[in-house]
C-alpha cells in the first residue's frame, strides 16, 4: 500500500482499469497491467515508493501469465541516481525471489523492456499480481502496534484489537497463497511452520494495515 505510479496502465474490458497500486496492495488477486499493443519490444516501468529509506535483504516479484521476457529491477535512495540489482533475458511466469545484502533503497523499480512470446498473434501488455520489498527480520517475537490496530502475537494465536469493531483479517505467505481468514479478530496459529507471512486487517470503518508477521 505504498505510493506505486506506472509507465502506462491498460483498462481491461472484464477487470477495469489495471492500475500500478494493485501490485502493492497485498492482494495477490488483483495485477498492474500495462497497455496492449502488438510490439514485442517495449519499454515500461512499475515504481513503487518505500516514502523512506529502509535496509532491503530482498525484493520479490509474482509476475502473471503477462510476464516479462527481458527486464531489470533497480533501486534508488532519491528517484534520481539508480542502482541494477537484478536483470535477466529469460523471465518466467510466477515468482522471482532477489536476495539482496542490507542494500539501503526508498524507491524501488522494475524495467520492462521485451514481452513473452506471442499469443494468437497479439503481444498482450507487461502484468505483475505483486511487488514485494523486504527488510532485516525482527530479533524478537513483539507485539506491533499501529494508530488504528494492536496485533498480539503468540505461539498459539494472531489476534487483533482496535477501537473499531474488526471486519477481517487474512494471513497470507509471501508467496500470496492464503494461510487463514477470521472476522472475529483472532487465527488460531500453533500448527504454522516457522518463516515470514502477510497480515491484512480491516475494521468496521474501512481502515487497513498490513503488517509483516516472522514465525519462528
Amino acid at each position: 500500500n505504498k505510493p506505486t505510479t506506472a509507465s502506462s496502465e491498460f483498462n481491461h474490458d472484464q477487470f477495469g482499469l489495471l492500475r500500478a497500486g494493485n501490485a502493492t496492495d497485498g492482494n495477490p488477486g488483483t495485477r498492474w497491467g500495462s497497455d496492449e499493443e502488438n510490439v514485442e519490444y517495449t519499454p515500461e516501468w512499475l515504481l513503487v515508493d518505500l516514502e523512506k529509506e529502509e535496509t532491503l535483504t530482498k525484493i520479490v516479484i509474482n509476475w502473471e501469465a503477462a510476464f516479462a521476457r527481458e527486464y531489470n529491477v533497480e533501486v534508488s535512495s532519491d528517484n534520481a541516481e539508480w542502482s541494477q540489482v537484478f536483470s535477466t533475458v529469460n523471465g518466467a511466469e510466477g515468482l522471482v525471489n532477489i536476495p539482496l545484502e542490507n542494500v539501503p533503497a526508498r524507491y524501488v523499480k522494475v524495467n520492462c523492456t521485451r514481452k513473452t512470446s506471442p499469443w494468437a498473434g497479439n503481444f498482450y501488455g507487461y502484468s505483475i499480481l505483486e511487488l514485494e520489498a523486504y527488510g532485516p527480520p525482527p530479533t524478537g517475537l513483539n507485539d506491533l502496534e499501529t494508530l488504528d490496530f494492536k496485533v498480539e502475537l503468540s505461539d498459539a494465536s494472531i489476534a487483533v484489537h482496535s477501537a473499531n469493531r474488526i471486519q477481517t483479517i487474512a494471513l497470507y505467505s509471501v508467496s500470496g497463497q492464503l494461510v487463514a481468514r477470521s472476522n472475529t479478530g483472532k487465527i488460531a496459529v500453533s500448527g504454522l511452520n516457522k518463516g515470514v507471512y502477510i497480515l491484512n486487517v480491516s475494521d468496521v470503518q474501512g481502515n487497513r494495515k498490513t503488517f509483516k508477521i516472522i514465525r519462528k
